[in-house]
């Protein structure tokens, strides 16, 4: 005779389900450190390609963003993952944007392009979609017209 507390198998497939389930966990996991091992490798690279097309050295750079010759080699080599404060010093070090190398290291997503111009829009509204548009503003007497 069994305790309460002891549970035998159940026959419903429960046991592979979860067994499956737990497989799914893991394969997703492994798939997101892969994505941020891979960021970490692209950003050393571009860190190091924006130096090396810059014309500065490793020590030069270093000095500027304040960190060591070999911390800064091991972000290059993909060894470490620095920070957005030390992004932000070596891309001024670099004089480039910080946003760019953000967005490198997966901390920012990248914006969006900015849409086209609206065919209503105020800068060279050709006559056909003049005549398409209202626009509304106040004039001096503080009436309001419609062009």
């Amino acid at each position: 005779m069994s305790a309460p507390n002891d549970r035998e198998p159940r026959g419903d497939g429960t046991a592979e389900r979860v067994g499956h389930a737990v497989e799914q966990v893991g394969q997703v996991v492994e798939q997101a450190g892969y994505a941020v091992g891979q960021a970490v490798d692209d950003i050393g690279a571009y860190i190091r390609s924006q130096r090396e097309g810059a014309q500065v050295s490793l020590r030069q750079l270093a000095r500027s963003a304040g960190v060591s010759n070999p911390y800064l080699s091991q972000i290059e080599r993909g060894l470490r993952k620095p920070s957005a404060e030390i992004l932000q010093q070596i891309a001024k070090g670099l004089r480039i944007s910080a946003e760019a190398l953000y967005v490198k290291a997966g901390i920012l997503d990248e914006k969006p392009r900015a849409p086209s111009p609206m065919p209503c829009s105020p800068i060279r509204i050709s006559p056909s979609a003049r005549s398409r548009c209202s626009w509304t503003s106040t004039s001096p007497s503080g009436g309001r017209t419609t062009a």
